[in-house]
């Protein structure tokens, strides 16, 4: 928006964007969900317990894994010229 002339904002909406995480290791999934779970200025979550939640809820059951992470915007529209 920083190149568009300045003006009023016509209308602006919460909506969501999917998105879904797949990984084929553990690791690499325990590492991704800790830092998705990561919230500034808070302690991380323990990683034992990363795992232990990556290990019952996000495994596919065939070595891969898998969760959403869906994003949050927030959608601003100008009025047209």
């Amino acid at each position: 928006m920083a190149g568009l002339p300045p003006g009023p904002v016509g209308r602006t909406e919460p909506d969501v964007v999917p998105a879904r995480y797949r990984g084929r290791g553990l690791e690499e999934t325990v590492t991704v969900a800790g830092f998705l779970l990561d919230v500034p200025g808070a302690s991380p979550p323990p990683r034992e317990a990363v795992e232990a939640q990556v290990r019952r809820h996000v495994s596919d059951g065939d070595g891969s894994y898998g969760f959403r992470h869906d994003q949050h915007v927030l959608r601003v529209e100008r009025p047209a010229p």
